[in-house]
């Protein structure tokens, strides 16, 4: 089958997302791999003319319909870039793939008596072997591809094959991120937390992504820990702070928005310096900002991060602890630092309401919270006997998809 009704036009990175997230999803249900590549074509004569060159892209497109077997597909991305994608149980048919796709472009190197293209560089990578998502596994064959282009020798490249590939890849996505502020790549979407009292909003979290331009919007969970890694969170996370502050005021409800911050940027003395600037450049009321912090962020230097969340909730910023509960040494951050909510992590909601153990833990954090006069949020709700559950015990406020999918743009416009 063919992924694209029209394969002569270049089909936006979004859809081809979607439709990668859709093979992995058959995939997973089949227990079948799901391979992918990325395929270059070399242009031959630097001379051919644009249109002639683009004419040759769409005849090639459609005679590559010719060449798919059952669960195979291709799209072309744009200009000489097109990906094939394969769902397969025996490995020997990803290769039988890969195979018919060389012959194929390589036979395909001279269109009408002009000299189109010099060659076809290929780079593969497989799911669930070399990546866990569709941003990663297209990823990967993008590096796969460059290898390939790297070495004339070497016209098809697997991600499997090259065993620094790991550190090759962070190294090329830590480069990425330092430049992606200034591309505008970032993008926020809003989470709503809702109080279970009246059921109104109460505030919005505000959830990174990233809109790479061609791996498409990828997870934070990929690329956070590079960031941190490399030192790029501390623009990325002022930039967020600022992106924030400017939405919220903005918005007609006079909701708060929640930020997290890294470990990384609570080492550093100018952050409350920098919540002071933002706040009073976008106008932004102080009580509006909420930041959230990881106990992780404070077992470096627990003095410090001490006296910076002090300097920072003396301009009237609430503060709130994330992930409650995961961490060696919760209790003392609590008694230590001066939090207004504990955030309970989404662990503790998955085995809720039908483990003993997870029912215990829920009471025993929210009695906490309200001795110590701190409001209790309950993460990761996706089912109504949760909701109702929490708020028969008394919950301050929740999230969760049942209450609210992450949304860009205004939350609730």
């Amino acid at each position: 089958m063919v992924s694209h009704e029209d394969p002569t036009a270049p089909i936006e990175r979004v859809n081809f997302n979607a439709y990668l997230e859709g093979e992995l999803g058959k995939a997973g249900r089949a227990d079948q791999q799901v391979g992918i590549i990325r395929v270059d074509l070399d242009r031959g004569d630097d001379a051919y003319d644009p249109a002639a060159h683009d004419a040759v892209m769409d005849a090639l497109a459609k005679s590559l319909r010719e060449l798919l077997q059952t669960d195979e597909s291709v799209v072309r991305l744009g200009g000489n870039d097109f990906a094939a994608i394969i769902r397969f149980g025996n490995p020997a048919r990803l290769q039988n793939f890969v195979q018919r796709l060389k012959i194929y472009l390589q036979s395909y190197l001279i269109v009408n008596g002009t000299y189109a293209f010099r060659d076809a560089s290929l780079g593969v990578a497989v799911h669930p072997a070399d990546a866990s998502s569709a941003a990663e596994l297209l990823g990967n064959a993008e590096l796969a591809l460059r290898t390939a282009k790297a070495n004339p020798a070497r016209r098809v490249c697997f991600f499997a094959a090259l065993p620094d590939m790991a550190v090759h890849a962070k190294r090329i996505t830590g480069q990425e991120l330092s430049e992606a502020v200034d591309r505008e790549e970032f993008v926020i979407a809003y989470q709503v937390q809702k109080s279970l009292v009246h059921g109104e909003a109460v505030g919005y979290e505000a959830l990174l992504r990233w809109q790479h331009p061609k791996r498409g919007l990828v997870p934070p969970t990929e690329f956070i820990p590079v960031a941190e890694e490399t030192g790029a969170i501390a623009r990325i996370g002022e930039w967020v702070i600022l992106k924030a502050c400017r939405d919220a005021v903005q918005w007609q409800a006079l909701r708060r928005v929640a930020v997290n911050v890294s470990p990384l940027q609570l080492t550093r003395d100018d952050l409350p310096d920098f919540i002071a600037r933002a706040l009073a450049e976008t106008g932004l009321a102080a009580n509006r900002l909420e930041l959230e912090v990881t106990e992780s962020a404070m077992i470096v230097d627990k003095a410090k991060t001490l006296k910076i969340l002090q300097r920072i909730r003396e301009l009237g910023v609430t503060l709130a602890l994330d992930d409650f509960g995961v961490g060696y040494s919760s209790l003392d951050v609590l008694k230590s630092f001066p939090f207004d909510k504990i955030k309970l992590d989404r662990t503790f909601m998955t085995g809720f309401p039908h483990e003993a153990k997870s029912q215990a833990i829920i009471k025993a954090v929210l009695s906490l919270g309200r001795s110590l006069s701190m409001a209790v949020l309950a993460e990761g709700v996706e089912r109504q006997e949760q909701l109702d559950l929490l708020r028969a015990e008394g919950y301050d406020q929740a999230q969760g998809l049942l209450l609210g999918y992450p949304e860009f743009g205004e939350p609730g416009a």
